[in-house]
């Protein structure tokens, strides 16, 4: 009897549509998140966004901190 070899499939690459941040053309191959809403967006420019967010909380929880007095 003949060995059967598994051969490996050939990768696909699709276009995914555009990232909500850099509005560029995503494929399948590169690191990407998909939210609830179903937008998608890299994975690299999310982080950078969140980077950004917790920054700016930062610095207004430390201005409030200082208008208040403590």
């Amino acid at each position: 009897m003949k060995k059967k070899l598994w051969k490996k499939p050939k990768q696909i690459v699709m276009d995914i549509g555009k990232c909500i941040y850099c509005k560029n053309d995503m494929v399948n191959t590169e690191s990407f998140v998909v939210f609830a809403t179903k937008e998608k967006a890299h994975y690299q420019c999310m982080k950078k966004d969140d980077e950004l967010k917790q920054k700016i909380t930062q610095k207004i929880e430390k201005d409030i901190n200082n208008l208040v007095g403590k």
